[in-house]
């Protein structure tokens, strides 16, 4: 009897100890199934963004969206699959998205305003800030600015001291479009900004690179992935990591010669 009683209960404590295993198994499972699902939840809910800026972002007469930051930015999301879409913004919509959403990613230049978000990674472009004159200017140092009229588009600050200098004449067109215009017409002596988009919009504008002087830079800013500080860690590193494989195979370069060569 004493020995039936032992295999019976034998039995019962391995068919216990097969349940709790199993049940084990399940919850583990389930949990990591629920925090994979919850991953891609916070992806899905990350929201990429493009400065509405030629060439960085802007839609072609033909309605078909276009821009060097906007497909450089494609292709992280491809490559990394995080992210659903790219949206073409002003940069005032920008920054309002970024203060009302917890998980807001873009490119942009490393500006103090850029200090208060976080840094993923360059995308191996730097922008040079400055002033593109006439042919006939030489710029060689800030000094050559004086007595000039300089056009550079309202709201840009880029230099400490040049909208403080009274020893020249800004005016400050809307658009970046107006002031490359305006030098077109030798209404102004020079304009200021990003030079690679002064550049851009001078070929645009059919502007012969001989009525253009040498620039002159004033301030260089690295373009970066930034995102607000609350996304997630998980969807930094492997941004991060993208750009990385994005840059060594050289498909960032092929965009970015596509502009601006």
């Amino acid at each position: 009897m004493s020995k039936l009683y032992r295999r019976l209960s034998a039995k019962n404590v391995n068919r216990l100890s097969i349940s709790f295993a199993a049940l084990c198994l399940i919850c583990a499972l389930f949990f990591s199934s629920d925090v994979f699902s919850k991953d891609i939840a916070t992806s899905s809910e990350l929201f990429m963004v493009t400065m509405q800026q030629i060439p960085y972002g802007f839609e072609s007469p033909s309605g078909q969206k276009k821009g060097v930051l906007f497909e450089v930015l494609n292709k992280i999301m491809d490559r990394s699959g995080i992210g659903k879409f790219n949206l073409i913004l002003p940069p005032r919509r920008i920054t309002l998205l970024m203060k009302n959403k917890s998980s807001v990613c873009q490119l942009q230049a490393d500006t103090p305003e850029s200090k208060q978000l976080t840094l993923i990674e360059p995308i191996g472009f730097q922008v040079n800030m400055g002033i593109l004159a006439s042919s006939n200017i030489k710029l060689d140092s800030y000094s050559d600015l004086k007595n000039m009229t300089i056009a550079i588009p309202l709201g840009l600050y880029f230099h400490e001291k040049l909208h403080q200098d009274k020893s020249f004449t800004i005016i400050t067109p809307s658009e970046y479009i107006d002031t490359i215009r305006l030098l077109k017409k030798g209404r102004i002596d020079a304009v200021g900004g990003a030079i690679p988009i002064l550049l851009f919009l001078a070929k645009k504008e059919k502007m012969l690179v001989s009525k253009l002087g040498a620039p002159l830079t004033l301030k260089q800013n690295e373009i970066y992935l930034v995102c607000t500080n609350s996304t997630p860690k998980f969807i930094q590193n492997k941004l991060k990591q993208t750009i990385i494989e994005l840059k060594s195979d050289g498909v960032i370069q092929i965009i970015l010669d596509s502009y601006f060569h």
